[in-house]
């Protein structure tokens, strides 16, 4: 096995990794301002997300933009990673939020769709490359070119154990793949990471809640806390799910249609589509 890893160039590291340091942070205080986007977070909201072709709805964008933000305010501290980014709409949410000394891991086949079982996307790494210098240009990236179903056997997982604070999975929708994605993202997830699972509910990909199913039921350490649109939101661990889901009742709460439904054995919150999202932020920024 010979599993290609490209670290370009254009984007690398510029900073000393940090560790987390919440002392003296007001998680309850923090949690209550309203959400905070940087300028590159929130323009490639309002320019970019609607020019990338993929599928991501932009209420999604920016809760997952917002959460990002969030975990920096709180002085949480780690990497972001992505399996499946395609040409870079859903990756870019988190690229754009990456602070100083962090990086970002971008982990798709690519052009290798022998590898690609279910035909669930057809990325392109030149394409993907060209999104990131458009819109996220300088930020740390490392491309690891595989299937995520071989990450095991590359030990890919134990060399990054407990550095992560944010996993999108939105690769392979297969059962197995779905299993195998949400055990790398436990073990290389930090306490009070938040993980994006994708397509959750979608009667296309039921593999996707399946998947979820099993590893749930098996005692997974990562916890759902909420559905946004076309995605699932889990914590690693409780000693945060519970700050999340404060920071979406506090500031999505006008499109939250369900609290606490239960999903399996845990209370989740149920967020809508809000059409005029961008327009809102859009007019804060001029």
């Amino acid at each position: 096995m010979n599993p290609r890893y490209i670290i370009s160039v254009l984007f690398r590291s510029i900073a000393k990794e940090g560790t987390d340091n919440d002392v003296g942070i007001d998680f309850s205080s923090t949690i209550k301002q309203p959400p905070r986007l940087n300028r590159r977070s929130a323009e490639y909201l309002i320019t970019g997300l609607g020019k990338i072709e993929g599928w991501l709805c932009p209420t999604t964008a920016h809760i997952m933009t917002t959460l990002a933000e969030l975990q920096t305010r709180l002085g949480i501290k780690g990497d972001l990673a992505e399996i499946g980014v395609h040409h870079g709409k859903s990756f870019l949410p988190l690229a754009t939020a990456v602070a100083p000394g962090e990086k970002i891991f971008a982990i798709d086949v690519f052009e290798d769709q022998y590898k690609n079982f279910d035909q669930s996307g057809h990325g392109d790494l030149q394409t993907f490359l060209n999104s990131v210098h458009t819109y996220a240009p300088g930020t740390p990236l490392e491309i690891v070119q595989d299937s995520s179903l071989d990450l095991a056997a590359m030990g890919w997982p134990k060399s990054h154990a407990n550095s992560i604070r944010f996993f999108s999975i939105d690769g392979s929708h297969t059962h197995e793949a779905t299993l195998n994605d949400l055990k790398i993202a436990e073990q290389t997830t930090k306490d009070g990471a938040i993980v994006a699972v994708d397509d959750i509910l979608s009667s296309h990909w039921l593999g996707v809640i399946s998947g979820m199913f099993d590893y749930l039921k098996a005692g997974g350490e990562l916890l759902p806390f909420a559905i946004i649109p076309n995605k699932m939101l889990l914590s690693r661990g409780q000693r945060l799910k519970g700050s999340w889901k404060d920071f979406l009742r506090a500031h999505y709460g006008q499109f939250i249609s369900k609290h606490d439904v239960r999903f399996l054995d845990h209370p989740i919150d149920v967020v809508e589509e809000n059409s005029s999202i961008l327009k809102e932020l859009e007019a804060t920024m001029s």
